[in-house]
């Protein structure tokens, strides 16, 4: 009898020793996508003043109030954890509304911004705040005549990310100011509402 239960063992043994073993996967580590880039667009209020006298959506002699809009684009460049660090490029200009005639130039006036900005953020979730500083041009032009400077920028804002590729922003900028000789010094800042698409 022993000899018989050894023999069926041995057998039952050899039978599934050949038999096919399932290959155990790996766990393969799934790595979260990152966009960096993003372009994007923006609405502009843009308040110019003569020696800090700013009052916004109130013309007066002092200060004047346009509208227009921008364009920007940037790379992050640098991230950990919550915290995150871009350089980013914008454009604005104004179209409607904006006059400086209270200092005394007529026609057809606009202010032209050009920035180069460094742009770190701390996120809570969806939602992000950043500080905005870097290096610009501001260019008033009216008719024949214009005027520019270029000075640091700096500023700070808010965004809220929709999804993975949209994000929604707004933002206060203090670009530079003329302090030609012939003018007095005439500030220009700049409230931004806007979108950015990320990819």
């Amino acid at each position: 009898m022993k000899k018989i239960i050894l023999a069926l063992a041995a057998f039952t043994t050899l039978g599934f020793a050949g038999g096919n073993i399932a290959p155990i996967d790996a766990p393969v580590a799934v790595i979260p996508t990152t966009n960096d880039f993003y372009v994007g667009g923006q609405l502009t209020a843009v308040q110019t003043y003569v020696n800090g006298q700013s009052d916004w959506f109130d013309d007066g002699l002092d200060a004047e109030t346009g509208y227009g809009f921008g364009i920007q684009a940037g790379y992050v460049f640098y991230r950990t954890g919550d915290f995150s660090t871009a350089i980013e490029g914008r454009v604005s200009k104004t179209f409607w509304n904006y006059g400086m005639d209270g200092f005394q130039v007529d026609g057809s006036d606009s202010l032209l911004t050009y920035s180069l900005l460094l742009k770190p953020q701390y996120n809570f979730g969806d939602f992000g705040v950043y500080g905005l500083v870097g290096y610009g041009k501001s260019k008033f032009e009216s008719g024949s005549f214009s005027v520019q400077d270029n000075d640091i920028v700096w500023g700070g804002g808010a965004n809220y990310a929709i999804n993975d590729t949209w994000e929604i922003f707004a933002d206060y900028t203090v670009n530079p100011s003329f302090e030609e000789d012939a003018i007095e010094d005439i500030e220009n800042d700049i409230i931004a509402i806007g979108v950015n698409y990320k990819f």
